[in-house]
């Protein structure tokens, strides 16, 4: 897998499984479940709870967001290109109460916890964030894909960032399986095109009610928060 580099959004190296005792709590009716790491003794509470583990050399995929005291976002896999994800490995030993979390994910976690920026950063908290304030933690884990499917996933997810809005538009317009007469590039001006920032405008065919009608179309597209070229919708003249 040459281009896939196991991630982790700050400091941590992770994977496999763990445990400990836990308690029961109530919060609106909901039942969570509260654990406490044995190394660095961190309380964290499961909003949901998965049951399916990762089987060792699977990826388990995962969203994260640190926060402030303040909810102001320190780091989150959702501005990321592509999403927090580590390798299962139940062989590996917890180094720290980080890890210990990490190594128990399941599919299907949803995790909440606070602790010192010492202990989340492993004593390199980024500036201007020092050690002793406290940072709120948010982890959930959605997926688990085989190195085969993941190395697949990995690559489609680079080469749709890599495109262009242009290639975007073409590719919504044949998803409809209409035919391409000719697609003007951003910023033409002319018939239905007003040169508008990613608008995409031209001529397409489709066949309907017996018939092949040729007709203007315009797609509208824009870049997401991670930079990926996006359709938001498209309008004809096909009556």
């Amino acid at each position: 897998m040459k281009n896939l580099i196991l991630f982790f959004a700050i400091v941590f190296a992770i994977a496999g499984c763990g445990g400990n005792d836990s308690q029961s709590t109530s919060n609106d009716s909901i039942e969570q479940k509260t654990k406490v790491t044995d190394k660095d003794s961190i309380e964290y509470t499961y909003i949901t709870e998965g049951t399916e583990k990762a089987a060792n050399g699977d990826f388990l995929l995962y969203n994260l967001e640190i926060l402030t005291q303040a909810d102001s976002v320190i780091y989150s896999t959702l501005k990321q290109t592509f999403p927090g994800y580590l390798l299962a490995y139940d062989t590996l030993a917890a180094m720290n109460g980080m890890d210990e979390i990490f190594f128990n994910l399941k599919k299907g976690d949803s995790i909440t916890f606070e602790s010192s920026a010492k202990i989340i950063f492993s004593g390199n908290p980024p500036a201007p964030i020092k050690e002793d304030n406290q940072i709120k933690v948010r982890l959930g884990a959605y997926e688990i894909k085989s190195k085969t499917v993941m190395e697949d996933y990995y690559n489609e997810v680079q080469e749709k960032h890599k495109k262009g809005c242009y290639d975007i538009a073409i590719d919504y317009l044949n998803s409809l399986n209409i035919k391409i007469i000719y697609l003007n590039q951003e910023g033409y001006v002319g018939g239905v095109c007003t040169g508008v920032l990613g608008q995409f405008c031209g001529r397409v065919e489709k066949y309907v009610d017996g018939k092949y009608w040729s007709y203007d179309i315009i797609v509208f597209t824009e870049r997401n928060n991670l930079g990926q070229c996006i359709v938001k919708g498209s309008w004809d003249n096909l009556n």
